[in-house]
């Protein structure tokens, strides 16, 4: 099967291991991502009932999948080095950041990081005049392991959309409005 995948997206595999996918352009049996997020029954992000642990650091996702996930790296002969990519036999679900501001927006109640991202992202078209269905929303929201505290991580899709929302954020900061 082939994905449509592209920086900002994550991929889930089969066996409940999440990606960040970087780029633009894969391999033709693969999606370069990186792993973010694994189970873990002491993680602290909390998902149908199973706990998540957020993997940071480049090394630890890298001797993570070494150890116990080889399936996930790669010898890339374009780069000329290992990399991680998720098979894309092994995908199970794709995340795309723009699918999940309609989800958000359908919803009939939603969390507090749920509310924000959605009344920023909301700012942000009407401070723009960039159409709703050109941004998105990335990172632990996008796959439903935000915590209180989580960020919110927007993608404006296109370059005049996204230098339109650049300016629009930087009048809205000189008048004083926060983020």
């Amino acid at each position: 099967m082939r994905f449509k995948a592209r920086e900002g997206d994550f991929v889930e595999a089969l066996d409940g291991l999440i990606f960040d996918v970087k780029g633009l352009v894969h391999p033709p049996d693969r999606i370069v991502a990186y792993l973010r997020y694994l189970e873990d029954p002491s993680g602290d992000r909390r998902r149908d009932g199973k706990n998540y642990i957020k993997v940071y650091s480049l090394s630890e996702r890298e001797k993570i999948l070494r150890e116990r996930y080889p399936q996930y790296l790669y010898y890339d002969r374009v780069f000329g080095e290992y990399m991680q990519g998720v098979p894309t036999r092994y995908v199970s679900k794709l995340y795309q950041p723009t699918e999940k501001v309609r989800e958000i927006l359908e919803k009939p109640r939603l969390d507090i990081v749920e509310s924000q991202a959605i009344k920023f992202v909301k700012t942000i078209c009407d401070s723009s005049d960039v159409q709703l269905r050109k941004i998105g929303l990335s990172g632990s929201i996008l796959v439903n392991l935000h915590r209180k505290d989580s960020d919110i991580d927007v993608i404006v899709y296109g370059r005049e959309d996204s230098l339109s929302v650049y300016e629009a954020l930087k009048r809205l900061m000189d008048e004083g409005c926060e983020p």
